[in-house]
């Protein structure tokens, strides 16, 4: 335009340069065959309250007094009404019918993934740019949301398929937000009821005057465990220290281990969940982008075997029937030839048939209907389970399970080289795998175990002890419960934590001696200080708000070096 600017003004401008910019322009590309815009029904307040009246009628009806019920009484009320509204709520879904009510919840399983991939999306790119929002909060909002709606979205679908009914006419939007306010509260009900049962909370109900009830727990919630989790997807980077992925040769031997054990290799089941993901990419595009895709088995077939040239016929029907939701199954657990009264909600592992693994459905005459967020999403969980050394459910292979075992203990082993390597950047003195009663017989110690790691920094006479645990998720309460009886153990004399303690008053009684054996220096003269540290993958709630309380810090291994830096003084102090 031929104007100058005042060299002041470009000076200023010019110290703007190193500043985060308020926003950014990028682009990805599509992953998913879904359209742009997802849009999930989610209920309105009213309907969580006209859910909420239903259940107050129930309570009514059976005559329970208004009050606080905790503890056992209180699982009796909740098991009492839980029953009687789990009637209510199958009755309701069987009055629609069941291909349209199986089409409407696939569509909105989708919406639900396809947002939520999203929003996650959204936050981990702005981390580009300045945002004048909290990105842990609103990622941990986000999840919470998405686990507690995709989990009802999956009950109306797995009850629906399995023992919905023809006839009726198809569910409206209204109908839909009333099924899922119900849902909520039913599971709400069953959630309560194991929780109480595996005593991982000391809860109950408070039933009011107007017979209105609110389930409640004591103590605190898990608000900030959830962000701590929502920092951790956002934080990670490619530097982080972590165990190893699942190399070459493990693939290779638990394909051959599901080719001998169910007809198809996992590099066979694995790419057949990516066609089905990108269903109109397989067609060249030659129709738009949906909700949900449905196509007779025949010509499902015919577009997976045009894909995959690689692979036999035969191998690729047999993933597909594999991946095909079993409606017989839905409600039966591994190990058992009766059904369940209801969608076993309570369990995971051994619901070998589950919506999240098994994403095909068949309806008419030898149709099959799919997601593909549904299918995308399944391929992440074969294939991330087994990259962590465990199946996503009891399949009953011995073979795959094998496989699926060492490749957890390969893991375990690699999460203490790992935690080796860190103590190695901030300590002269360390040791691994430490077990000073066979190393040294001749001193007579108890045997208290190997110490996995053990560091020691002389001039401020400062030991650190580690135990690396890796464990298996826990997706239900009941896998809570054990996992944290495994950690803490049922009294303070049971558990991984009171072999710690063991190790920790061995290494107090004995380490000027341990300084000898292990020719390390003497210790500056200073009150001595023990850490206790349980470095692992993943950390989960319930080592946050410990049953009681334990020295012992609970840390992931990504934030393990950032950690000792802080206690040795090189940095702040991070969220574990």
């Amino acid at each position: 335009m031929g104007a100058s600017l005042d060299e002041q003004v470009l000076r200023d401008l010019a110290t703007t340069a190193d500043r985060t910019p308020r926003f950014t322009l990028s682009q990805k590309e599509r992953t998913v065959d879904v359209p742009d815009h997802p849009d999930p029904i989610s209920p309105d307040p009213e309907h969580f309250k006209l859910a909420r009246r239903d259940l107050a009628m129930e309570f009514r009806a059976e005559g329970i007094a208004p009050g606080r019920y905790e503890l056992k009484q209180a699982k009796a009320v909740i098991d009492k009404i839980r029953d009687r509204y789990r009637a209510i709520v199958h009755e309701h879904i069987r009055k629609f019918d069941q291909q349209a009510l199986i089409r409407l919840a696939v569509e909105q399983f989708d919406h639900l993934v396809a947002d939520y991939d999203r929003e996650t999306m959204r936050l981990q790119m702005s981390r580009s740019h300045e945002v004048d929002f909290d990105r842990t909060e609103q990622l941990a909002k986000a999840h919470e949301e998405f686990i507690r709606a995709t989990r009802n979205v999956r009950y109306l679908l797995e009850f629906g398929y399995s023992r919905g009914v023809s006839g009726g006419r198809g569910p409206l939007v209204e109908d839909w937000q009333g099924m899922l306010a119900q849902v909520d509260w039913l599971l709400v009900l069953y959630g309560a009821s194991d929780t109480l049962h595996n005593e991982l909370e000391v809860g109950g109900v408070d039933v009011d005057s107007d017979f209105i009830p609110e389930v409640f727990y004591e103590g605190d919630d898990d608000q900030s465990y959830q962000q701590e989790a929502a920092n951790e997807l956002l934080e990670r980077s490619d530097t982080e220290d972590r165990v190893t992925a699942m190399d070459d040769a493990e693939s290779q031997r638990l394909s051959a281990a599901f080719l001998n054990s169910v007809g198809f290799s996992l590099s066979t089941l694995l790419p057949v969940l990516t066609v089905l993901g990108r269903w109109v990419s397989a067609h060249q595009g030659a129709f738009p982008l949906a909700w949900y895709y449905k196509a007779p088995k025949a010509d499902v077939l015919a577009v997976l075997v045009a894909h995959l040239p690689q692979v036999p016929p035969a191998e690729v029907e047999a993933a597909v029937d594999f991946l095909t939701l079993d409606a017989n199954r839905v409600c039966v657990l591994a190990g058992r030839d009766r059904e369940e009264g209801d969608v076993p909600v309570w369990e995971h592992r051994k619901r070998v048939h589950r919506y999240a693994i098994r994403p095909l459905l068949r309806v008419g005459q030898d149709k099959l209907v799919w997601g593909a967020a549904a299918a995308h999403r399944a391929f992440g969980i074969w294939n991330g389970t087994f990259s962590d050394g465990y199946p996503p459910a009891d399949f009953g292979y011995p073979e795959i399970e094998a496989v699926a075992a060492s490749i957890k203990k390969r893991i375990e082993d690699d999460l203490e080289l790992r935690a080796v390597e860190v103590f190695g950047r901030h300590f002269t003195y360390f040791g691994h795998g430490i077990d000073f009663a066979r190393r040294f017989p001749q001193e007579d110690f108890d045997d208290v175990g190997d110490f996995d790691v053990l560091a020691y920094r002389p001039e401020s006479n400062q030991w650190f002890m580690v135990e690396c645990k890796y464990n298996k998720p826990p997706f239900c309460i009941k896998d809570t419960r054990r996992l944290r009886e495994e950690v803490f153990g049922r009294t303070p004399e049971s558990g991984q934590l009171a072999k710690i303690a063991r190790r920790h008053a061995f290494l107090d009684k004995h380490g000027p001696r341990i300084l000898e054996l292990l020719n390390w220096p003497a210790a500056a003269p200073v009150e001595c200080r023990i850490e206790d540290l349980y470095v692992c993958p993943r950390i989960y709630p319930f080592m946050r708000r410990p049953p009681r309380p334990v020295p012992t810090q609970f840390v992931r291994l990504g934030k393990l070096d950032s950690l000792l830096r802080s206690r040795l003084g090189d940095g702040a102090d991070p969220s574990e």
